[in-house]
C-alpha cells in the first residue's frame, strides 16, 4: 500500500507509491499540481489544475468514488484530504494520474455547455458580431460586453434613473446605481466557477462604454458615487424588504438572460424595474440621501487642526513587474515613483511562497514609456531595492522563491550572508506588490473622517491602511480608509489636493481616541470662545 511520509497541513502532502515513485501534492492559491517528487520545487508536474472550480469538482467526485478515507487525522483540509487520498488508494503514479485526467475531461464535458463562464463568452461573442467586433475569450472584455448590452436595453425602455437626489445636477449617477445592480449577478456567477473580477474593474469599463459622451475623469466619479450608493441600499435589505425583493429579482434575471440568451428577460427586468422606480422613489431616495457621503448636513462636526501638526500615514500597494532578484536586493517596474530611502515592504509570491520583506530604495530611473492606444506616454520607473532585517527564516524562502522564479545571469553581486551572489532573471512575468507608507498633514477632522493634505491626486472610492498620529497619543491610531472625495487646491505650488478620507473598519477603542481628542478640541473651542 502507498504510503503518506510527510505533509504540511493545507499546503503539501508527500506519498511514497508502492512501486517506489515519490509523489508531491501541492495545494495553492493557483489551484492544484502532482509532482513526480518528494520536494517542492523539482521533479516532473504530472497534473496541474488552476480552475479552482474545477478542483472543488474534482475533489468533491474524489470524495464519492473513495468513501474509505485513508488520511491520517491531521489533514483536516478537505481539498487536501480528498486528493492525497486517492494516491493511498493506488499503486503506482500513472494509476491516479490517469483517474484525475479521466474525472477532468468529465467534468470539462458536462460543464461545457451549461456554464456560466462559456454562457458569457458565447453571448458576447453574439453581441460583439452584431456590432461588427471579433470574438474575444477575454472573461473580463466577455463580461464588459453583456453588462453594457443589458444596460443599454434598460435605459432605453424607462429612461429614468432609480433614485431622484437634489444634490446631483445630471441623472447619470442614477443610472450607475442599475448598473451596479446589474454587474453584481455576473460578477458573483463568474466567482462561483473560478473567476474573479474585479467590480470596479467591470463596472468602470461599463461606464466608459455607457456614458460615452463625458470624460473618463468625470466618468470615474459618476460610477464610484453610484457604486457607494447602491452599497448603502444593499446594507438596508433588512430594513427595506422591497430593496431585498428586487436585488434577489435582478440576480435571477440576469442570470437567467446569460444561460438563456433570451432578451424576454432583460424586458421583464424593464417591467420591475419600472414598478420599483413608480413605487418607491421617494422613500429610496430618502435613504440614499442619509447616507451619501458628500450630500446634505454632515453628521459630525468637523475640527480645524492644521495649526496642530496633525498627520496621516496612508499604505499605498503599487503592483510592480520583478525584473531580476539576489539574497540582498531587487529590481522592479512600476508607473509609479517612490520615495528614496523611505522604509517600504515588498510582498513575493509564487508557486505557493509567500513572504514580505522590509526594504529600502537604493535607486530609481525613468525608463522608456509606453503608447497606450493613444493616452500618451505611460512612465515606467525601474527601481533598485535593499533588503532589510533578513532573518535566516526569510531567507530560507527568499532562495525557495529564487529557484522557483528566477534563473543565474552571471552578474555577482555583494551579499552579507555569502562572498558573493548571483543575481537572477525572473524567467516569468511575475508579480510584486510594494507597500509604501506616504505621510500628509491633517487639515480637518470629525469623528467619521477628515480632510488631508496631499501632494497627488487620489482615486475617489480607493480604500487604503491608514494611521492617524493625535498629540500626545503614544501609538497611532490605525484603521482602513475611503477617499470620498479628491479637490485640486488652486492656491499653492506645486500642485496640492485636498483629499476626504472617511473612517471605515475603525475598532471601537480606536473610535474613542478620536473621540476623546475632539472632545478636548471642542473644549478649548468654546474657552477661547468664552475668553473673546
Amino acid at each position: 500500500m502507498s504510503k503518506l511520509i510527510a505533509y504540511r497541513e493545507g499546503r503539501w502532502a508527500t506519498i511514497r507509491m508502492d512501486n517506489g515513485d515519490p509523489c508531491r501534492v501541492i495545494i495553492s492559491r493557483s489551484g492544484i499540481s502532482v509532482k513526480k517528487s518528494s520536494g517542492r520545487f523539482f521533479g516532473s508536474v504530472l497534473y496541474k489544475e488552476k480552475n479552482t472550480y474545477k478542483v472543488a469538482k474534482t475533489a468533491q467526485i474524489l470524495r464519492l468514488l473513495y468513501t474509505n478515507n485513508l488520511t491520517p487525522p491531521g489533514i483536516r483540509n478537505w481539498l487536501l484530504k480528498s486528493f492525497v487520498n486517492i494516491f493511498l488508494h493506488c499503486s503506482a503514479l500513472t494509476e491516479a494520474i490517469t483517474i484525475l485526467k479521466e474525472i477532468s475531461d468529465c467534468i470539462e464535458e458536462r460543464t461545457r455547455d451549461v456554464s456560466f463562464f462559456r454562457n458569457i463568452l458565447s453571448l458576447s461573442d453574439r453581441l460583439r458580431a452584431e456590432k461588427g467586433l471579433a470574438s474575444s475569450d477575454d472573461v473580463e472584455t466577455a463580461t464588459v460586453s453583456v453588462v453594457v448590452h443589458i444596460m443599454t436595453l434598460l435605459l432605453t425602455g424607462t429612461g429614468q434613473p432609480p433614485i431622484k437626489s437634489s444634490a446631483d445636477s445630471a441623472c447619470e449617477v442614477e443610472d450607475a446605481v442599475l448598473l451596479s445592480f446589474v454587474s453584481s449577478p455576473l460578477i458573483l456567477g463568474l466567482r462561483q466557477e473560478g473567476f474573479v473580477l474585479s467590480a470596479a474593474d467591470i463596472t468602470g469599463k461599463s461606464g466608459l462604454a455607457i456614458f460615452h459622451l463625458y470624460q473618463k475623469e468625470e466618468v470615474d466619479r459618476v460610477v464610484a458615487e453610484g457604486t457607494y450608493r447602491h452599497e448603502r441600499l444593499i446594507e438596508l435589505r433588512d430594513e427595506m424588504q422591497d430593496i431585498g425583493e428586487f436585488s434577489d429579482s435582478v440576480d435571477r434575471l440576469v442570470y437567467t438572460y446569460v444561460v438563456s440568451g433570451n432578451e424576454h428577460y432583460i424586458w421583464i427586468l424593464d417591467k420591475i424595474y419600472a414598478s420599483f422606480l413608480n413605487s418607491h422613489a421617494p422613500l429610496i431616495q430618502k435613504y440614499a440621501e442619509r447616507f451619501a457621503s458628500n450630500t446634505g448636513k454632515r453628521r459630525h462636526k468637523r475640527f480645524s487642526v492644521a495649526s496642530m501638526r496633525v498627520n496621516a500615514k496612508t499604505l499605498f500597494a503599487a503592483e510592480t513587474n520583478l525584473r531580476n532578484i539576489s539574497t540582498s536586493g531587487a529590481c522592479v517596474v512600476s508607473k509609479k515613483s517612490v520615495k528614496f530611502g523611505g522604509k517600504h515592504l515588498i510582498k513575493l509570491e509564487s508557486e505557493g511562497i509567500r513572504l514580505s520583506i522590509p526594504c529600502t530604495v537604493v535607486w530609481e530611473t525613468l525608463s522608456c514609456g509606453s503608447n497606450n492606444s493613444g493616452q500618451g506616454i505611460i512612465p515606467a520607473y525601474r527601481t533598485g531595492i535593499a533588503f532589510q532585517d533578513m532573518t535566516s527564516d526569510k531567507l530560507v524562502k527568499l532562495k525557495d522563491f529564487i529557484r522557483v522564479s528566477g534563473i543565474p545571469n552571471e552578474q555577482r553581486l555583494s551579499d552579507e550572508y555569502r562572498a558573493s551572489a548571483l543575481r537572477f532573471t525572473v524567467c516569468s512575468n511575475e508579480k510584486a506588490v510594494l507597500l509604501y507608507p506616504k505621510k500628509s498633514p491633517v487639515r480637518k477632522i470629525s469623528l467619521s473622517g477628515m480632510l488631508i493634505e496631499s501632494n497627488n491626486s487620489a482615486q475617489v472610492e480607493g480604500k487604503f491602511p491608514m494611521a492617524l498620529f493625535l498629540p500626545d497619543e503614544a501609538l497611532p491610531i490605525r484603521f482602513q480608509g475611503r477617499v470620498a472625495s479628491c479637490v485640486s487646491m488652486p492656491d499653492g505650488k506645486p500642485k496640492r489636493f485636498g483629499v476626504g478620507i472617511e473612517f471605515i473598519y475603525m475598532a471601537e477603542s480606536e473610535r474613542s481616541k478620536v473621540s476623546k481628542f475632539l472632545c478636548l478640541l471642542e473644549e478649548k473651542t468654546e474657552l477661547s470662545h468664552f475668553s473673546g
